[in-house]
C-alpha cells in the first residue's frame, strides 16, 4: 500500500486536531498533508480548555506540539488517552529530544516527526489509519464471536435424522421447561405445537438435502416452541447439520423472541401514534387509530378509550374498536363500563378483573360476553387524563408483560394529549382574546384579510364596525377590574347574540371591539346590525347582583366604498367612532372622507403639544380671586395656556382633553404646578395669596402623584397650606376609591381641595362628607346673566346653604356683572372671580395689578 493517502486524484478525507500554539506551524502542517494527498477538516487548540472541548467531536489524528507555553505535550495526550484512546496521536515538534521521544511513545503516542523535516508526516499518519482500520476490523470480529457464543447461550437441542432428541442444554431446560433426563430420547415433535408440527417437519426435510450448512428458521415461517406445560413460547430457531461418526446430525438452537415481538407490537402502536401526531391528525383521530390498533394487535374484543373532562373531570368515552360482529352500545348506558374506568381514573393504576373459575361476577360488573377486563390510566402532568381499557371474551390470568405494553401507549397517548392541549392553549392565548374569548386583533385582522379575498372574488359587500363602550374606564376603576372583566364578558355575550353566525365579534383592545360583518348587498343592512348592537346595551347588566348600565359609540364603513385595505378599513371605523363619542356617544356613525384627516390632525397636534410640555412652550395666567364681605384679594387661580406656533392661542378646554388622551397630562400638571409655585414666590411677603391649580383625576389616579407634589412644594419652598387643587366634581366622583384615597393622603398634608363647576355632575351630598373639600366653586352657568331670575337665587341660595350645613366655602366663578356679585352677595356666598374683577393676568401682570389695587393690601380672608 502507497504511503500517500490515495492513489487516486481525489484527495481523501482526513479529520484533523491540532494542538499548536502557532497558527503559522498549523498552517505548514496543514499545507503538507494536503501536498500529501489528505483534504483535511481541520481544527487548532493551544490551551486545555479548547482541547477538552474539542475531544467531544470525531477525529481521524491528533498532531501535537510538544512544548507550548503553560500546556505540555504530556499534558495533551494524556488528555486525548483518556477521552479517545482509539485516535492516533503523533507529536511533531522542534524542541522534542530522543529521551522525550521514547518517553512519549511509551506513554501511547504512536510516533514523532521533527518540525524541520516533515517528509515522514504523510506516511506514518497513513500507517496509523491502516492500524487504526486493522484495530476496528479486529473488534468487529471480536464482537462476532460474542454473538456466537451468545447464541451458544440459549436453547440448544440434538437431534438426529430421526428427529429423536440427542442434547439438552440448560438454555433448553430454562426455556421449555423439561429436564434432561426426561427429554433425551424423545421425539422433537413434543417441543413443536401439534398443529405446527406438520410445517415445521417439511423445513427439516427440506434443510437436510439442502447445500447451506445452516438455516435460519422464523424468516420463512413463525414458529413456537412448547413448553413442558402446554404453553406456547414464541422462538426463532437455527439448524446447523453435520457428520458424527458417519451419521447425519443436527443441532437446533432456540431462542425466546416474546420479549422482542411484544417490543415489536409496542413499537408498532406507539410508532402509530406518533405518527399520527407529528403529520397534524386530530386527536380524534389519534385516538380512534390507536384503539383500532390496539385491538388488532392482541385480538381483542373491544377496547375504548375514555378521556377526563378538562372543565367538570367526567368521564367521556372518545374512541372504541370492537370485533367483527359486535356492538359498541352507547356509552352513557354503559355503567359496567364507566365503573371500571372510573376507578382507574381515580387512582390512576392498572386495573385487571376477571371471572373467577366458579363464574361468580367480578366486581365492579362486566358486560356478560366479557371475561377479562384491563384499565390502564393514561398519566398527565397533573393527574390521570383518561383510561384505556381492553375486554377479553375468554379468562386469562394477570399478564404483568402485557401491562407494561398498554401501559407504554397509555403514556404516549398522554405525551400527544398534553402536547395537543398545550398547542391549543398557545393557539387560544395567540388568537383570543383571555378575558372573553372572542378573537383578539391578529384573528380578527385575518378573517378581515379573508373576507376581502371572498368579497373581491365573489362580489358583494363587507362591513366593519368599531365598538368602543362608553363609561367602561369609570366603571373599572370605580367598581375595580374583576367587576370590569365581568362586564366584558356579559358584553362579548350579548354583542355576539346580536348577529349572524358567520360575523365575527372581536376584542381588540380595553374597551374596544370589532363586529365583521361580510356578504351585505346594502349599506342599510350594516346599519341594522349596528342598530342591533346597540340595542345590546340598552337594559343594564347584572354583575354580581348589581345592575350596571353601559353604552357603546359606533363606527360603521364598507369594503370596498370606503377603502381596500384591512388597516385603512379599520383607521376608517376608528374615526368615525371618535366622531360618535365627541357628539356624545350612544349612536352609531358611518364613516366620511373628512374624517380620516381630523383624526390625523388629532395625531399631529398631540405630538405637538407633546414637544411643547418637553420644551415648556407652555405659560402660566392667573386669575384673582375676591372675597365678598371684605374685598381683599385672598387668592389666584393658575390656568395654563398654549400658544401653538401655527394655530394660534390655545385654551384648556381644546388641549386638556387631548393631553388626558395621550398621556402628556402627568408632565402638564408636574410642569404648570412647578411654574406656578414658583411665581408665587416674586410676589411680595405680604400678599400671602392662596394658589389654586387645576388637577384631572387621571393624575390623581397616578401611583407617583403624590410624591410628585411633595417634591415640587419641598424643592420650591412653597407652603402646602397655602396649595389648593381644583377638580371637577364629576371627574373626582367617578375616580373611584383610587382617587379619594389620593385626595384624603395629600390633605394630611394641609392641601385643600375645592369642587369645580360644582352643580354640573354628581352633586353627591354622601361624597361631600366622606372626602375633604374645603371649597365648591359655582359653576358660571348658576348665575346666569344681568337678569336673573328667582330661580337662579333659589339654586344659589340652595348650594350656599348646602356648603354652610358642611362648613365649606363657596366660590361663584365667571362674576361679569353689578347685580350678580349683588345676588351672590345677598345670600351670602364668601368669593367670587371672573372678568369683572380681572382678566387672567402673567404673573408681571398680576404683581403691577396688586400693587395698584389698595384691597390687596392687609389679612387675606381664608
Amino acid at each position: 500500500m502507497s504511503d500517500t493517502a490515495s492513489t487516486d486524484r481525489s484527495p481523501a478525507p482526513l479529520r484533523v486536531l491540532v494542538i499548536d500554539d502557532s497558527p503559522d506551524d498549523a498552517l505548514l502542517l496543514i499545507a503538507h498533508l494536503r501536498e500529501g494527498g489528505y483534504a483535511p477538516n481541520w481544527r487548532r487548540v493551544a490551551t486545555e480548555k479548547d482541547l477538552l472541548r474539542t475531544l467531544e467531536d470525531d477525529w481521524d489524528v491528533v498532531l501535537a506540539d510538544y512544548t507550548m507555553p503553560g500546556f505540555g505535550g504530556h499534558t495533551a495526550l494524556a488528555m486525548v488517552q483518556h477521552h479517545t484512546p482509539s485516535v492516533p496521536f503523533i507529536f511533531v515538534s522542534g524542541t522534542l529530544g530522543e529521551a522525550a521521544a521514547v518517553r512519549a511513545l511509551q506513554e501511547g503516542a504512536r510516533d514523532y516527526v521533527t518540525k524541520g523535516d516533515l517528509k515522514r508526516l504523510v506516511p506514518a499518519i497513513a500507517r496509523e489509519l491502516r492500524a487504526t482500520r486493522e484495530h476496528q476490523r479486529q473488534i468487529a470480529a471480536d464482537a462476532r464471536v460474542r454473538q456466537l457464543l451468545a447464541v451458544s447461550a440459549d436453547a440448544v437441542i440434538g437431534f438426529d435424522a430421526d428427529y429423536r432428541i440427542t442434547l439438552w442444554s440448560g438454555g433448553a431446560a430454562a426455556l421449555l421447561g423439561y429436564a434432561e433426563a426426561d427429554i433425551v430420547g424423545q421425539p422433537l415433535s413434543r417441543l413443536i405445537p401439534r398443529h405446527q408440527w406438520s410445517m415445521f417437519e417439511e423445513l427439516l426435510e427440506a434443510f437436510t438435502t439442502a447445500p447451506e450448512a445452516t438455516w435460519r428458521i422464523g424468516e420463512q415461517a413463525d414458529i413456537s416452541g412448547q413448553r413442558v406445560d402446554g404453553h406456547p413460547v414464541l422462538i426463532e430457531a437455527a439448524l446447523t447439520k453435520y457428520r458424527e461418526n458417519g451419521h447425519a446430525a443436527f443441532l437446533l438452537v432456540l431462542h425466546d423472541i416474546g420479549d422482542r415481538v411484544q417490543h415489536e407490537r409496542e413499537m408498532r402502536l406507539l410508532l402509530s401514534v406518533s405518527q399520527r401526531a407529528t403529520a397534524g391528525a386530530s386527536l380524534p383521530d389519534i385516538l380512534s387509530a390507536c384503539a383500532d390498533q390496539v385491538r388488532e394487535e392482541h385480538d381483542w374484543l373491544q377496547v375504548q378509550i375514555w378521556l377526563l373532562d378538562e372543565r367538570d373531570a367526567t368521564l367521556e368515552r372518545h374512541a372504541v374498536a370492537v370485533a367483527s360482529g359486535r356492538q359498541a352500545g352507547a356509552p352513557d348506558g354503559n355503567a359496567a363500563a364507566r365503573s371500571l374506568a372510573q376507578q382507574a381514573s381515580q387512582t390512576g393504576h392498572s386495573l385487571w378483573h376477571e371471572i373467577d373459575s366458579a363464574g361468580a361476577p367480578a366486581t365492579p360488573p362486566l358486560p356478560a360476553d366479557v371475561r377479562t377486563a384491563i384499565a390502564v390510566a393514561v398519566p398527565g402532568e397533573r393527574g390521570p387524563l383518561g383510561v384505556v381499557e381492553c375486554w377479553l371474551a375468554e379468562r386469562r390470568p394477570r399478564d404483568e408483560r402485557l401491562l407494561r405494553v398498554l401501559q407504554a401507549v397509555a403514556d404516549q397517548l398522554g405525551n400527544v394529549i398534553q402536547r395537543q392541549r398545550a398547542e391549543q392553549r398557545l393557539q387560544q392565548l395567540a388568537h383570543y382574546d383571555a378575558v372573553t374569548g372572542l378573537p383578539n386583533r391578529v384573528l380578527f385582522a385575518d378573517r378581515l384579510e379573508r373576507a376581502m379575498v371572498e368579497a373581491d372574488r365573489h362580489g358583494g359587500l363587507i362591513g366593519l364596525i368599531f365598538v368602543d363602550l362608553d363609561r367602561f374606564k369609570s366603571i373599572n376603576d370605580g367598581l375595580g377590574h374583576d367587576v370590569g372583566d365581568r362586564l366584558l364578558v356579559r358584553i362579548a355575550e350579548r354583542l355576539q347574540n346580536a348577529v349572524r353566525a358567520e360575523d365575527t365579534v372581536a376584542r381588540l383592545a380595553g374597551d374596544e371591539f370589532a363586529v365583521l360583518v361580510p356578504n351585505l348587498t346594502r349599506a342599510e343592512d350594516l346599519a341594522r346590525v349596528a342598530g342591533k348592537l346597540l340595542e345590546a346595551f340598552e337594559s343594564p347588566f347584572e354583575i354580581n347582583g348589581q345592575p350596571i348600565r353601559s353604552g357603546a359609540s359606533l363606527g360603521l364603513t364598507l369594503y370596498p366604498i370606503d377603502e381596500r385595505s384591512a388597516s385603512g378599513l379599520l383607521r376608517n371605523a376608528d374615526a368615525a367612532m371618535y366622531r360618535v363619542k365627541r357628539s356624545g356617544g350612544g349612536r352609531f356613525c358611518f364613516f366620511e372622507p373628512g374624517m380620516t384627516e381630523q383624526a390625523t390632525d388629532r395625531l399631529a397636534l398631540e405630538a405637538d403639544l407633546t414637544r411643547a410640555v418637553e420644551r415648556g412652550d407652555l405659560r402660566v395666567s392667573y386669575q384673582p380671586v375676591k372675597a365678598l364681605a371684605s374685598g381683599r384679594i385672598t387668592g389666584v387661580e393658575a390656568l395654563v395656556r398654549w400658544q401653538h406656533p401655527e394655530r394660534g392661542l390655545m385654551l384648556p378646554s381644546l388641549f386638556i382633553p387631548l393631553a388626558e388622551d395621550c398621556g402628556v397630562i402627568h408632565e402638564l400638571g408636574a410642569w404648570v404646578l412647578r411654574r406656578a409655585c414658583e411665581d408665587m414666590a416674586t410676589l411680595a411677603k405680604d400678599q400671602d395669596l392662596r394658589l389654586a391649580v387645576n388637577i384631572s383625576v387621571r393624575q390623581l389616579k397616578h401611583p407617583q402623584f403624590e410624591q410628585r407634589v411633595l417634591e415640587v412644594l419641598e424643592q420650591t419652598g412653597f407652603d402646602a397650606g397655602r396649595l389648593t387643587f381644583e377638580i371637577t366634581e364629576s371627574a373626582l366622583f367617578g375616580g373611584g376609591e383610587v382617587a379619594a384615597d389620593t385626595v384624603r393622603r395629600l390633605a394630611e398634608h394641609g392641601i385643600r381641595f375645592s369642587l369645580d363647576d360644582f352643580g354640573t355632575g354628581y352633586s353627591s351630598l354622601a361624597y361631600l362628607r366622606q372626602l375633604p373639600i374645603d371649597k365648591l366653586k359655582l359653576d358660571p352657568s348658576f348665575i346666569g346673566d344681568d337678569t336673573l331670575s328667582s330661580t337662579d337665587g333659589a339654586i344659589i341660595a340652595a348650594v350656599i346653604a348646602l356648603a354652610r350645613s358642611l362648613g365649606i366655602d363657596v366660590v361663584a366663578e365667571g362674576v361679569e356683572s353689578a347685580p350678580q356679585v349683588e345676588l351672590l352677595a345677598l345670600h351670602g356666598c364668601d368669593q367670587m372671580q371672573g372678568y369683572l374683577i380681572s382678566e387672567p393676568l402673567s404673573v408681571e401682570a398680576l404683581v403691577a395689578w396688586l400693587r395698584g389695587d389698595p384691597s390687596s393690601l392687609g389679612e387675606p380672608a381664608d
